[in-house]
């Protein structure tokens, strides 16, 4: 009766989301027993509830912030950014290293420039500070772009590298895959095919999210450095990619065209800023069979258009979206601003100007100046889209996963 007790009792803590099972070990000893068991860590790490797959838990925002100290190193601090309590921290890294994209539970950290191409990527668990050192592709080109995915279809993690060389006569970008797992063997396979486009250089946002095992990639104009055009569709378990145009006319893509790509309920969403105009733009790329009752744009829909009072160049900024509380997340400069959609609305009306809800002052550790900005590059902070947190160690990917509980 004891053993059917217990199996019983598993399988209700196997449906619990993570945080609900991390304040469970605190329950009693014999449920702290079940919860850590690496068994069940590893099965509910791939839990339909607990990684992104139609109809799981909505991904979380992760706001991550760099702390660098000459001579010493880097030190991330991982937090919540709707409450700003530290979830974890990440240390012992150079100072050239950054987080690329979330996956899941994973961070991806990679080293941003091209004179580190020949540094290997990490994979890290933020929350359990687990760490996987992967080495970077062989025969790599100058400049380097990772990005980490997952197919909610085959259950496989995989690492994509986009690397090109800037100034060559006939530019071309190569893609150098890696799955995690004894089926891809841990190791790079470059893709024969190559495409004109470049990644455009995540040095200050974060440029790539994952949304239903699907990655976007931002690209940039062919030789012109950090101005944004496309968007890479890279599918996770196929690797078959395509491109979208950007909803921007030409006469703005320029250096001064400020893109982001983040998960907004679901939804591929870009926020698009441009130098020098006080408006701000969120679009979505709708379903197929969704009626255009709206403003269309190389097949983009006009969400929301906002007004913002920093029309300056290149002052620090980011986009998200706050699931718990249904608010539409943009910082700019010093100031936070928010939009609360469940009460709003999901769309404005076409052309026609939304207000926030709330502008907020930063406090004084994460709002940072432009000249500090650029004079020092200690110390600097992101959010990034598409986390889902669990106690998963970043080694148990390469391990064949057995979807059956048994």
């Amino acid at each position: 009766m004891e053993s059917i007790a217990e199996e019983t009792l598993r399988d209700i803590l196997f449906r619990l989301p993570t945080r609900d099972v991390a304040r469970g070990r605190c329950v009693s000893w014999q449920w702290r027993r079940i919860l850590t068991n690496p068994s069940f860590v590893y099965l509910h790490s791939h839990a339909a509830h607990v990684v992104s797959t139609p109809g799981s838990t909505p991904a979380e925002a992760l706001a991550v912030l760099e702390i660098r100290v000459r001579g010493i190193g880097l030190d991330m601090v991982v937090l919540n950014p709707t409450t700003a309590k530290v979830m974890g921290r990440i240390t012992d890294l150079a100072p050239a290293y950054s987080p690329v994209n979330a996956c899941n539970g994973y961070l991806l950290l990679a080293a941003l420039g091209g004179k580190y191409k020949d540094w290997p990527v990490f994979v890290s668990n933020p929350v359990t500070g687990g760490t996987l050192k992967i080495p970077p592709p062989p025969n790599i080109d100058l400049l380097v772009k990772y990005a980490m995915g997952f197919s909610p279809s085959s259950h496989q993690y995989k690492l994509f590298c986009l690397s090109y060389r800037w100034g060559a006569e006939s530019p071309q970008s190569y893609l150098d895959v890696l799955t995690l797992g004894v089926g891809g063997g841990n190791r790079w396979r470059r893709h024969r095919r190559t495409f004109p486009n470049h990644a455009v250089p995540d040095f200050f946002l974060p440029l790539t999210v994952l949304i239903d095992g699907k990655l976007y990639v931002l690209m940039e104009r062919q030789g012109h450095y950090r101005t944004p055009d496309r968007m890479l569709v890279i599918d996770v378990a196929t690797e078959a990619r395509r491109t979208l145009r950007l909803p921007v006319d030409s006469g703005v893509l320029l250096p001064t065209a400020h893109v982001q790509p983040f998960e907004l309920c679901g939804e591929l969403c870009i926020a698009v800023r441009v130098a020098g105009q006080q408006k701000l733009t969120f679009w979505v790329v709708p379903p197929k069979d969704h009626r255009d009752d709206g403003e269309r744009l190389h097949g983009w829909e006009l969400r929301y258009t906002f007004h913002v009072n920093d029309d300056s160049n290149d002052p620090p900024s980011g986009a998200w979206f706050d699931d718990g509380d249904g608010m539409l997340c943009y910082r700019l400069g010093d100031i936070l601003h928010q939009y609360k959609i469940k009460a709003n609305g999901n769309r404005a009306i076409a052309g026609g100007f939304s207000e926030w809800d709330h502008r907020i002052q930063l406090p004084a550790t994460l709002a940072q100046s432009e000249f500090d900005w650029k004079k020092t590059e200690e110390n600097r902070w992101n959010v990034y889209s598409g986390y889902r947190p669990s106690f998963s160690h970043p080694e148990l990917p390469l391990t064949p996963f057995c979807p059956r509980r048994c």
